[in-house]
């Protein structure tokens, strides 16, 4: 009786362990997607700009598929090379990541399949996402709003 007891104890366990590990990732993945949609569509943006697809102000939403994957890779390029949390950055940088905020926010992309979906992005992830990686950022989108 003891050792069916452990039995049932065990394949208990071994399903609640099944059940959670399924529930973290899950959890996680959700984390990474949203994550990473308020940043791609920063990064479509500001791609966009620094290849000259578009002007400042202007949204990277009238581009064709080809280019909108373009400025993806060269945004996601620049926004990397602007690390998390310092607030030294260039003029430069911070000018073209308030501008591709705003275009962001402004008209956001939609392009799923790239990982882009306004319906999935809210515009706070996305202020959120560039004061993140320039804190005094803040300012200037508050006053442009």
């Amino acid at each position: 009786m003891n050792h069916r007891f452990l039995r049932k104890s065990f394949l208990i366990g071994a399903a609640f362990l099944f059940f959670l590990s399924g529930a973290v990732e899950t959890t996680f993945a959700a984390f990474e997607t949203k994550y990473s949609a308020k940043n791609n569509e920063i990064a479509v943006q500001l791609g966009a700009i620094k290849l000259g697809l578009v002007k400042g102000g202007e949204s990277a939403s009238s581009l064709t598929p080809q280019q909108l994957k373009q400025a993806l890779a060269a945004g996601q390029n620049a926004l990397n090379a602007i690390s998390i949390g310092s607030g030294a950055k260039s003029p430069e940088n911070s000018a073209l990541l308030l501008q591709a905020t705003l275009a962001a926010l402004k008209s956001p992309v939609n392009a799923p399949s790239l990982g882009l979906d306004p319906t999935k992005t809210r515009p706070a992830d996305i202020v959120a996402a560039a004061t993140q990686r320039i804190p005094g950022l803040a300012p200037g989108l508050v006053t442009a709003a």
